[in-house]
């Protein structure tokens, strides 16, 4: 769950309409003494947990104002909004939920006991005790403890014997408060109640009489104000919540004028034959296709070149088994031609000539032969050569479109207008979903109802800005107002039945003494509640306690889950004079100071260790529980009298922890406020 925004109206020093917006995260508002930071925690914190017997109170109920009521936005874990409403003096108490489909709060209930089960059960809100003592941090003792004594005692001096020392008193401010400088000093300031100096009347009766008529006039429009700048702030919300749907109906529209003008940048695809992308998609096959022809064919003219080279012969006359197989034919024919003539023993010697010329008609047959080898590799070649050609041709003619294409839309490959064609199919895919989203927008029966409504808002809006506008000339608040006329008709009752008039109430004491509610319970009764625990008790066995109830864990597994942690928290914090935390099995806590000091309990330390071992245990169990659940920390200016280093490190721990859960600090201290992702001046 987280809060999303605090309203309140009447509540203490806020007389009129304040909005306190809470945002996500970690949220710092800064106020000085007196601004009601407080009263926004206690506000939180009642309406929260109402007593369902006794819804009624006047505790937090304003002088200046007869409306005393809060308004609470709550978002759960899914987004839904709800608004918890709470009249304090009435005790009427209502919870809502936002409606979106209506766009209205729908009830949920109006009783205390239901409510609360429905904020636990639903928004997961922890238990009373719990979010007390872990997401609900006020002042620790030792900022008193580092403060001083109280005001209004002399330092150095005791209480008396058998008294306790009354808490840090949280003083209003005095009568002059808000009029240094000319001007007022906090939102929602009406004035000192009775303040001031006494007002001249008039002692004509009649005189009286007119300017009692006009005082009630002027007060009855000056209340109606009030009730309608209540009404036109949650009316100027609804209206901005309507405009941002509305603007998403718009931005439909301008949806399919963004796709339409981002698809103009593609009108030179329309140029290219509709079945282009498919011839597109083929080119590259084609092209892979035609390449390996080409390699294969370039293969094959290599080996038939290699035997064109191998069987191509020699010529004859350079053959010398050929010439050597003539001139011995030749030789041996001589001599056998010689014989008849001359001796007859050579005529065998023409024999010779069969070996010679059948030697060479061997050689020139083989020449033949390998001439014609020659003349068919040739053949293949040229064969192979005319496959390229004619391949290289019909790869042409298949591709010629997709060139001049490429040629046409400036593109350097194929893949540059695939790019293009995938980007155009997806900006038309867009758009026509835009278009039909658009078409349905225009249909839809929520946007008329949307616009009808808007237009309600509208004429109320008016309606309430013209009644605020008729209370625009009046120079008197409210307050001021019913004080003069009872003045007014004091003077004239004493004037008709001859009594003098009563003087005006003398103007509250805003200084020491017991600071109570207006309902008279003293302040010191909750101050009490936040004391240290008296001596021998051990504070940290109720902590661990709750702790467990929280997480739903024994003891054992509560010390592996949380010591740890604990333990960097607590280091950090006390510059390591503390070490290590550990949760023993009677469920106290011990402490580990830095070797080789023996481990103590944590309730025998001095005050100020004790409340940083105690605020370190409580941080560390809120960011081991907010991945489960994560519950709205508040922190009531809990840091007032730490010094400036543990402050930074303060606000980086806070701001740590809003990463997981919302933190909302009121605080005095405006260091805070440069961690926070949103801060604010009350």
């Amino acid at each position: 769950m987280r809060f999303s925004e605090l309203v309140l109206q009447g509540v203490r020093r806020f007389s009129q309409t304040h909005r306190f917006p809470m945002g996500p995260g970690f949220t710092v508002f800064v106020g000085g003494p007196g601004t009601g930071k407080s009263t926004l925690v206690d506000a939180v914190a009642h309406m929260l947990f109402p007593d369902p017997l006794e819804p009624a109170t006047r505790k937090f109920a304003c002088r200046e104002s007869e409306t005393c009521r809060a308004a609470l936005l709550i978002d759960d874990e899914r987004g839904a909004r709800h608004r918890l409403v709470h009249d304090f003096v009435q005790g009427g108490i209502a919870l809502t939920r936002l409606d979106e489909k209506e766009n209205r709060f729908v009830p949920i209930s109006s009783s205390p006991a239901e409510v609360a089960q429905y904020l636990g059960s639903t928004l997961h809100l922890p238990q009373q005790d719990l979010f007390s003592v872990f997401y609900l941090l006020r002042a620790l003792p030792m900022a008193e403890i580092e403060a001083g004594p109280p005001r209004g005692r002399k330092a150095g001096s005791e209480p008396p014997a058998g008294k306790k020392a009354p808490p840090a008193k949280r003083r209003l401010p005095p009568s002059s408060y808000g009029f240094e400088g000319g001007g007022p000093g906090f939102p929602g300031y009406q004035g000192d109640v009775g303040g001031g100096s006494e007002d001249v009347l008039p002692d004509d009766a009649a005189a009286i009489r007119d300017q009692i008529g006009v005082l009630e006039r002027d007060l009855a429009a000056a209340r109606d104000a009030d009730e309608a700048q209540f009404r036109l702030d949650g009316l100027q919300k609804e209206q901005f919540e309507l405009e941002q749907k509305l603007k998403g109906f718009g931005e439909g529209e301008q949806r399919v004028r963004q796709l339409e003008e981002q698809l103009k940048a593609y009108a030179p695809l329309e140029q290219v034959p509709g079945d282009f992308e498919k011839r597109l998609r083929e080119f590259s096959e084609r092209k892979g296709k035609f390449e390996r022809d080409m390699a294969r064919l370039e293969e094959e003219r290599q080996d038939w070149e290699e035997k064109s080279r191998a069987e191509s012969p020699l010529p004859l006359v350079k053959n010398r088994s050929f010439l050597l197989g003539m001139t011995l034919g030749a030789v041996c024919l001589l001599l056998g031609i010689t014989g008849f003539f001359v001796s007859p023993g050579l005529r065998w010697a023409a024999l010779g000539d069969l070996f010679g010329f059948g030697l060479a008609a061997v050689v020139a047959v083989r020449h033949l032969d390998r001439s014609m080898a020659a003349e068919r590799a040739a053949a293949r070649l040229k064969l192979v050569d005319s496959r390229g050609e004619k391949l290289r041709r019909q790869f042409e003619i298949e591709t010629s479109v997709v060139k001049r294409s490429m040629d046409v839309l400036g593109a350097e490959s194929p893949a540059e207008i695939l790019e293009k064609f995938s980007q155009r199919n997806q900006l038309r895919a867009a758009l026509d979903v835009a278009r039909k989203e658009a078409e349905a927008k225009k249909s839809d029966r929520n946007r008329a109802e949307l616009e009808a409504r808007q237009n309600e808002l509208k004429a109320e809006i008016g309606a309430l800005e013209a009644r605020l506008s008729a209370a625009a000339g009046l120079t008197m608040g409210p307050q001021e107002m019913e004080r003069r006329l009872k003045a007014l008709r004091a003077k004239l009752s004493s004037l008709e039945g001859g009594e003098p008039a009563p003087q005006p109430p003398p103007p509250p004491d805003f200084g020491a003494g017991p600071e109570t509610y207006l309902d008279g319970s003293p302040v010191e009764e909750q101050a009490q509640a936040q004391a240290p625990v008296a001596a021998g008790a051990d504070p940290f066995v109720g902590v661990i306690k709750l702790a467990r109830d929280l997480f739903l864990v024994d003891i054992e597994r509560l010390q592996q889950v949380l010591s740890p942690r604990a333990s960097q928290y607590v280091a950090a914090l006390t510059r390591q004079t503390i070490v290590r935390l550990a949760i023993t099995a009677e469920g106290s806590l011990e402490v580990q100071p830095p070797p080789p000091a023996p481990a103590l309990p944590a309730a025998s330390l001095p005050p100020a260790e004790r409340d940083l071992v105690d605020l370190g245990l409580r941080l560390a169990v809120v960011e081991l529980f907010s991945p489960r659940q994560p519950v709205p920390l508040l922190l009531d200016d809990p840091f007032a009298s730490h010094p400036p280093e543990r402050i930074e490190l303060l606000g980086r721990m806070l701001a740590g922890l809003g990463r997981l859960t919302q933190v909302v600090l009121f605080t005095s201290q405006t260091d805070f406020a440069r961690h926070a992702a949103a801060s604010f001046e009350i």
